[in-house]
This record gives C-alpha cells, sequence and structure tokens, in this order.
C-alpha cells in the first residue's frame, strides 16, 4: 500500500530525545504521569524492585526503556490528535511491574497514598472512557472540572 511492506503510513523523522522523552512523562495532553499518576510510584519503587530480584527482571525495564527511548525519538512523539501517552501505551504495564511488591495493606501512610494515586489514575481514564469523544487531545479533568 505504501510502496513497501516495510513502510509505514507516517515516515520516520528524528525528533529531539530531551523533548520527546521530557514531554512523554510531562506533558498535559499526551504525559504519563497526567494520565497515570499511579506511574509516579512505580518510578519509585523500580530500584528497590531490581535489588530484591534476580536479572530476569532487568530485561523488563529494559524493555520499556528501549521502547520508550524509540518513542521519544520520534518527531511526532505525541501520537497526534489522540488521547494520552498512546505511542507507549503497549509498554506501560511493564514500567508499573514493580508495583507487584508494593504494601497494599492500607495501614501505613504510603499504601494510602498508593491507593489514592491508583484511585486518581482509574477515575481519569474512566472519565477519559466515558464519554470518550469529550477526552481527545485534552485531559479528561479538563473537561470534567469545566462543567
Amino acid at each position: 500500500m505504501f510502496g513497501s511492506i516495510l513502510r509505514s503510513p507516517q515516515a520516520w523523522r528524528w525528533g529531539k530525545f530531551w523533548v520527546g522523552a521530557s514531554e512523554l512523562v510531562c506533558s498535559p495532553t499526551h504525559g504519563l504521569l497526567m494520565f497515570a499518576p499511579i506511574s509516579l510510584l512505580a518510578a519509585t519503587k523500580w530500584p528497590e524492585f531490581l535489588e530484591r530480584n534476580d536479572e530476569r527482571e532487568r530485561v523488563l525495564l529494559i524493555g520499556f526503556v528501549s521502547y520508550f527511548a524509540v518513542m521519544a525519538s520520534w518527531e511526532v512523539w505525541d501520537g497526534g490528535y489522540c488521547y494520552g501517552p498512546r505511542l507507549i501505551l503497549p509498554v506501560v504495564p511493564l514500567f508499573l511491574i514493580p508495583l507487584v511488591d508494593f504494601d497494599w495493606s492500607f495501614r501505613t501512610i504510603s499504601s494510602r497514598l498508593g491507593w489514592g494515586l491508583a484511585v486518581l489514575s482509574i477515575a481519569i481514564n474512566g472519565l477519559g472512557a466515558i464519554p470518550y469523544w469529550r477526552a481527545w487531545n485534552q485531559h479528561p479533568l479538563v473537561q470534567w472540572l469545566g462543567n
């Protein structure tokens, strides 16, 4: 369809890695932290998770980091007119893996904070999904708080 089996509808053009990386994390319309605040907790748990587990767990982090780096290096890191961090969505579950070892008991301040971030993440994406057409290219809370 595009002249070759190896050619996609969007040509690869190098962008500025540090701009793409910072925006994929913090952008108000496409940033991971804005759409999944629980990822902040996961980021703090990675060092402990790697120290406690064996070498196999490093592969998970390498998978996330390498895919993230490719998407951050692309000129259209934002994925265009879309919802949230669309281009890194396939590897977000890899990034959240350390939360398996998190203390979800609700007995400590940190576990309550974790629950709060989890509920906030679910609420943000619930508002973005129902009704979905209101959240294109903007954060769902902007629409919800605007009403």
